[in-house]
């Protein structure tokens, strides 16, 4: 299946206010900075300019994942967060590829 990969210029997020050490943001502070919504309407903004059907997306960590699925189902998009931890909205790996194969 090809991919095309899209890069988002993020102006909704202050990165100066994060704490940084050995070369990685504090996790939780950045799961909190990219968890707005001023940066959901900037990445569905680009969702809907893009006008796929099927996308995967990386996140900031679990709960910047839980959040961003938990957005885009508000928003009447078909999502899930795929990850080790547990959530309403996580599937297992293999069926989040079947469902993103199947267009689901």
């Amino acid at each position: 299946m090809p991919f095309h990969y899209y890069g988002i210029y993020d102006d909704t997020t202050d990165y100066t206010k994060i704490e940084y050490k050995n070369g990685r943001y504090a996790a939780g502070q950045l799961e909190r900075a990219l968890s707005t919504l001023p940066r959901v309407d900037l990445i569905l903004k680009h969702y809907r300019e893009h006008k796929s059907k099927r996308a995967l997306a990386f996140y900031g960590g679990i709960e910047h994942a839980n959040y961003m699925a938990a957005m885009f189902k508000t928003n009447g998009f078909a999502a899930a967060a795929v990850h080790s931890d547990r959530g309403p909205l996580v599937l297992e790996r293999q069926m989040a590829v079947a469902a993103l194969r199947a267009g689901e």
